[in-house]
């Protein structure tokens, strides 16, 4: 993300998200703003994932969970942001924070990408995850329908515009995304693994 903020009696300054945060203290304080409640925020540009952008008014989130988000999201391989984008659409966050902590927990998720029906699920889960030896000499004795809808069913999932995605994690979606103690409790869970 590269944001411009500016302050009323100052000059523009460019920030290039992800930074740290020293450099973002610096040029903020460098240009005259005593703090980022100073700064008006206009996104120049970005590579957001669609769905990110939709999610939050961008130049209505702090610079810094702007940064933490982007920072978050720059780790993320090209497939891991598609997943995201899913999530995102999925999770209905509201704020930059919230996303951020969705990209940390992809992996709480299971993403099967260009599925949109129970029948392309089934097809997938027999023919593709690996949990089955396959015969094609056997497929017009498998009822792929039948099967997507009774796993989409038990994980609880949902077909978004970018695949099938069911989340697996123990907490609320809404807790996972708050944090705070909810973090330190996927950290055990993790660890436990």
């Amino acid at each position: 993300c590269s944001i411009h903020a500016d302050a009323k009696d100052s000059q523009a300054v460019w920030l290039y998200f992800p930074a740290s945060e020293w450099q973002i203290e610096r040029m903020l304080h460098r240009d005259g703003m005593e703090s980022e409640d100073f700064a008006r925020l206009d996104v120049q540009g970005d590579h957001l994932p669609a769905a990110v952008k939709m999610a939050c008014a961008l130049e209505q989130e702090s610079i810094f969970d702007l940064n933490a988000m982007c920072a978050a999201i720059s780790k993320l391989a090209q497939a891991d942001r598609a997943k995201l984008e899913a999530v995102v659409a999925y999770a209905n966050p509201e704020s930059a924070t919230e996303i951020r902590r969705l990209a940390e927990n992809l992996d709480l998720f299971d993403f099967v990408p260009n599925v949109h029906t129970p029948e392309e699920y089934g097809r997938y889960m027999i023919q593709d995850s690996g949990h089955f030896d396959y015969d094609d000499n056997l497929d017009e004795f498998y009822d792929y329908e039948k099967y997507g809808r009774q796993h989409v069913e038990q994980e609880e999932g949902v077909f978004t515009e970018q695949g099938y995605l069911s989340y697996q994690g123990t907490l609320s979606l809404e807790v996972l995304m708050q944090g705070g103690p909810a973090e330190q409790y996927q950290k055990e869970q993790k660890e436990c693994r």
